[in-house]
């Protein structure tokens, strides 16, 4: 990840209308940022880690509380409240987060010298 870059070399650089509505409002959507198929990729990875097919850390993984105490069904990520640090044990999450898809918007509101936790830049 390469965050040294001058506003020309970032390809994913913020809009002059996405950088007023953070201005404005503090927030810019961007819609399409990633492939339905990068999507599902991760997707799957997920699902594989929920479901136990893909060695995770146990205590990283935590259920949906409703499907533990057994009030509704649900499997896979659908039975999730969420998988911590994710980035920190699968390649694939850690490569999304180090995306210049993501880190060049980041990079254009903070400046280049970001440091990324999980899914946090700071």
């Amino acid at each position: 990840m390469d965050t040294n870059t001058t506003p020309e070399e970032r390809q994913f650089a913020l809009t002059s209308e996405e950088r007023t509505s953070w201005d404005e409002n503090g927030y810019f959507i961007r819609y399409d940022v990633f492939s339905k198929e990068e999507n599902d990729f991760l997707a799957q990875i997920a699902d594989d880690i929920a479901t136990g097919k893909r060695p995770f850390r146990a205590k990283n993984i935590h259920q949906n509380a409703l499907v533990r105490d057994g009030k509704t069904e649900a499997s896979g990520t659908y039975a999730m409240h969420c998988i911590h640090h994710i980035n920190n044990y699968s390649p694939e999450f850690l490569a999304r987060t180090r995306d210049p898809r993501l880190t060049d918007p980041v990079v254009d509101l903070i400046g280049s010298n970001i440091l990324g936790l999980n899914n946090l830049y700071i």
